[in-house]
């Protein structure tokens, strides 16, 4: 996750997206190091604090809830964009991944 995105903050597309939670200069870092083909300085820089912006971590136990509060009233749709990878690598994780999208499909009564 760290190395997709970094390879994404790198380029100038994406500079305001960095810039709009605080990370300025961030891009031009990534940019950088990717440029001199350092993908470990990549890496390094998209550090836990960016990690929590941008991606969800969590035991699948956790995950729906933890997507449900990240993003309940900010999207309708959410991908799962290292998920086909999983499935190639452990094919029970479509099982997992089939329970978190019904798990977030559960509507829960307003509090």
């Amino acid at each position: 996750m760290r190395a997709q995105l970094g390879f994404y903050g790198s380029t100038s597309t994406y500079r305001f997206q960095l810039e709009r939670v605080g990370l300025d200069g961030l891009q031009a870092k990534l940019n950088e190091k990717l440029k001199a083909g350092d993908l470990p300085g990549v890496v390094a820089l998209v550090t836990d604090e960016v990690l929590e912006h941008f991606a969800v971590r969590a035991t699948w136990a956790d995950l729906p809830e933890m997507l449900r509060a990240k993003y309940e009233g900010r999207a309708d749709r959410i991908v799962a964009y290292l998920a086909a990878p999983m499935w190639h690598r452990d094919p029970s994780t479509l099982e997992r991944w089939g329970e978190v999208a019904r798990a977030l499909r559960t509507r829960r009564p307003p509090a």
